[in-house]
């Protein structure tokens, strides 16, 4: 049942990721951007297997899990610090960043 809630959840995560990149990427840039993020996800993967098998030499199982779900809530307080549904309500890029990107996307 965990297992089915974990693909609840993550089951929307692509879907999300290509409409932002929709209000967020330029055309010409968004096929560039969509492999780097579609790759990041891999490698995260990838990456998080095998440092979890390096910390099991030095940690018990349970603090592998502990830190990797640290690092999550690490990860989603940025994400909701940082990122927002469009650049037109993005306080941190500059104005002329928000004409470009409203522009090459058409709005």
């Amino acid at each position: 049942t965990l297992r089915f809630m974990i693909g609840l959840g993550e089951g929307v995560a692509f879907p999300s990721v290509s409409t932002l990149l929709s209000l967020w990427a330029p055309p010409l840039e968004r096929n560039k951007l969509t492999s780097l993020c579609f790759a990041g996800t891999q490698l995260g993967f990838v990456t998080a297997a095998a440092l979890g098998g390096v910390m099991l030499h030095y940690i018990a199982w349970p603090q592998v899990f502990y830190i990797s779900g640290a690092i999550g809530v690490v990860w989603y307080i940025l994400w909701c610090l940082l990122c927002y549904s469009e650049p037109a309500s993005h306080p941190y890029i500059t104005d002329e960043e928000k004409h470009y990107i409203l522009k090459a996307i058409g709005q």
